[in-house]
């Protein structure tokens, strides 16, 4: 069963806050939220709120929610995957 809501891409969240050279308490404390339910969305076990998104992207300074939107990769990569199909594709002589 999926689950509801936002499905965050946990790796990618985990490298945004690294990046802001914050701990998962410290994102999670600015981003108004608990250690657990960060750790959660970094390991991919929950979905968020679109308002937990939101203070997410605020908390390290991400300017499109679309960097941390699972969904948004995958269709991402689909769109990569065929364009490497169409590359690989042997040309009719």
């Amino acid at each position: 069963m999926k689950p509801k809501g936002i499905t965050i891409n946990g790796p990618a969240l985990a490298e945004f806050r690294r990046a802001a050279g914050l701990t998962r308490q410290s994102a999670a404390r600015l981003a108004g939220i608990s250690g657990p339910t960060w750790s959660q969305y970094e390991n991919n076990t929950r979905a968020a709120s679109p308002e937990a998104l939101t203070a997410i992207c605020e908390a390290l300074g991400i300017t499109d929610e679309r960097a941390l939107r699972a969904d948004t990769l995958a269709e991402l990569e689909a769109v990569m995957e065929r364009s490497r199909d169409r590359r690989n594709k042997p040309v009719a002589a």
